[in-house]
């Protein structure tokens, strides 16, 4: 994917392991990780 020079890009891939939902968990973890990243 290209961007410009002052630009870059996260790409975050999740799944569960078990079953098809993980009840928001994985949601969450992402949110609370980018929320770190803005601080």
């Amino acid at each position: 994917m290209p961007l410009g020079e002052a630009r870059s890009t996260l790409i975050i891939y999740s799944r569960s392991v078990y079953g098809y939902s993980d009840l928001g968990v994985n949601k969450a973890r992402v949110n609370r990780w980018l929320a770190e990243l803005q601080n």
